[in-house]
């Protein structure tokens, strides 16, 4: 049996790290793997009792650590993910034992509304060159934001979308898309993706950490429903549009 070992993110924004399941209830605070790091992973041999795995885990992982292991005494607010036969159960560690946890792993997707997109027409994953107000030029993100400065002449605002904004990998002009804004957490992967209002054949990806926008093509999945793959997990495109 395969196990993976979650951790409250460091910084904790929402103070979650050592309290129980009820706390994070009555707070409508999912548990979510969004909100954890995975800190350690590996297999166990000789039970076929969850209960019993957990057990073992708690007192390894309290008493007799690993010394690969770089996180802190298993306890409250961590999860445990057992996985077997491709299948996996993920357990909350509770002041007063263990509370399964179905939805752990699943994605979390959230709609931010509609935004303007600047996207090159030649789907190049780059970012822009575009004056921000009349002689300065700035390399900038999919939406203006700063990124570095191309010129040194002074300037008094940044840009704007009546400014030309050029794709610095093909040198073509940029298009404004409007957008549906999606947060996605996944398994592997924190980002936004970007749905063109008027329907285009893709997707664009604004993984966390990054500056530019990353080109996705839907595709038909075998059943013949349009789907994107983000970061190397399938969403069907009704999963990412669909109202809560």
């Amino acid at each position: 049996m395969e196990y993976t070992i979650y951790q409250v993110k460091g910084g904790d924004p929402d103070g979650r790290k050592f309290m129980s399941s009820d706390w994070h209830y009555n707070r409508n605070l999912r548990i979510h793997v969004g909100a954890y790091d995975n800190v350690y992973s590996g297999s166990i041999d000789g039970f076929t009792d969850a209960g019993d795995v957990l057990e073992e885990l708690f007192e390894v992982f309290n008493i007799r650590h690993p010394a690969d292991f770089k996180g802190h005494s298993l306890s409250v607010s961590d999860v445990v993910v057992l996985t077997e036969a491709g299948l996996y159960e993920a357990y909350f560690c509770d002041f007063d034992g263990w509370t399964e946890i179905p939805d752990f792993l699943k994605s979390e997707i959230r709609q931010c509304g509609i935004v303007k997109l600047h996207v090159c027409p030649n789907h190049c994953d780059s970012l822009f060159a575009t004056p921000a107000h009349v002689v300065q030029t700035w390399k900038v993100d999919a939406f203006g934001n700063f990124i570095d400065e191309m010129s040194t002449d002074s300037t008094t605002h940044g840009p704007d979308d009546g400014n030309t904004w050029e794709c610095l990998e093909c040198g073509a002009e940029a298009e404004i898309v409007e957008c549906l804004q999606v947060e996605v957490a996944t398994t592997t992967s924190r980002g936004n993706a970007f749905i063109p209002v008027t329907p285009r054949g893709c997707v664009y990806w604004l993984r966390d950490g990054m500056t530019a926008t990353e080109y996705v093509p839907i595709a038909p999945n075998d059943r013949g429903i349009p789907t994107v793959e983000l970061d190397g997990q399938v969403f069907c495109l009704f999963e990412l549009t669909k109202e809560d």
